[in-house]
């Protein structure tokens, strides 16, 4: 096996917050010694996420095995799970903080085919993969991921498993979406959706002057790129499918080049 030195394109601050989070969580456990430092198994969690390399290959590159890889590698994101934004926490935030609406889109994310992958087959994206909701800020920052769900689920079933009208109510927002989610609010107060069916020319060239309630625009690369498992990216077999519910915010956070909320760094 051949090595080379690279470069991360991640903040030293982003290091500095995951060591801290590991060597606190060594001293709550007692560890005495490891193969590796908090600092280094922080860089090597984060240069998993960020690149998406077999274990193999980025524990090669850290002196370690491949089993201790992915043991430092669950450990951590275990950790960051556990500091992930909620839903009525993120809402509740973005009220505070002056924003007069937030946007929400599902997307796609592509898994590895498993035994049990018939739910999991998107008619409309004609791949295998799980359902993630976001909801963003209106210049794109993510403030919310939800857990993972069958390729197959609907955006607006989505919506209803986790419950997102409910937080939107409580925390006296309304939120821009796509025709995926027509009918998902009856009221048409607190989902906004555009018109669904044939547009005339007339409202056509009105609406063009209009910002576009569709997500992609505004979210970063975060969203649309490569989210996945450590199982799904070494082609071992599902014991469980797609990532945690927390999870899902930290990989497309350290994945995506684009912005991500403040706040996930706060104390």
């Amino acid at each position: 096996m051949l090595f080379y030195r690279a470069a991360l394109p991640l903040s030293h601050q982003t290091l500095t917050f995951v060591s801290g989070l590991v060597r606190s969580h060594r001293k709550r456990l007692g560890s005495v010694w490891r193969k590796l430092n908090p600092a280094r198994q922080a860089l090597l969690v984060l240069v998993y996420l960020r690149k998406g390399e077999p274990f193999a290959e980025v524990g090669a590159g850290f002196a370690v095995s491949t089993t201790t890889c992915w043991r430092y590698v669950n450990e951590v994101v275990e950790l960051l799970a556990g500091r992930a934004p909620k839903l009525r926490d993120a809402l509740r935030k973005a009220k505070r903080q002056g924003l007069a609406y937030v946007v929400i889109d599902g997307t796609l994310i592509p898994i590895d085919r498993i035994a049990a992958d018939r739910p999991f087959y998107s008619g409309k994206h004609k791949i295998h993969g799980v359902n993630l909701q976001v909801i963003a800020s209106p210049d794109g920052t993510i403030l919310w991921v939800s857990g993972d769900l069958p390729g197959s689920t609907h955006d607006t079933a989505a919506a209803r498993i986790w419950n997102i009208l409910a937080a939107l109510r409580d925390a006296g927002l309304i939120a821009l979406g796509g025709k995926g989610y027509h009918g998902y609010d009856q009221t048409g107060r607190r989902v906004i959706t555009p018109y669904k069916g044939r547009v005339s020319v007339a409202a056509r060239g009105w609406y063009s002057g209009l910002p576009g309630p569709d997500l992609a625009w505004g979210l970063p690369a975060a969203v649309t790129g490569w989210v996945g498992t450590e199982q799904q990216r070494d082609r071992r077999p599902l014991n469980r499918v797609g990532p945690r519910v927390t999870r899902s915010f930290w990989y497309r956070a350290i994945r995506g080049s684009g912005r991500v909320a403040q706040w996930e760094y706060d104390e």
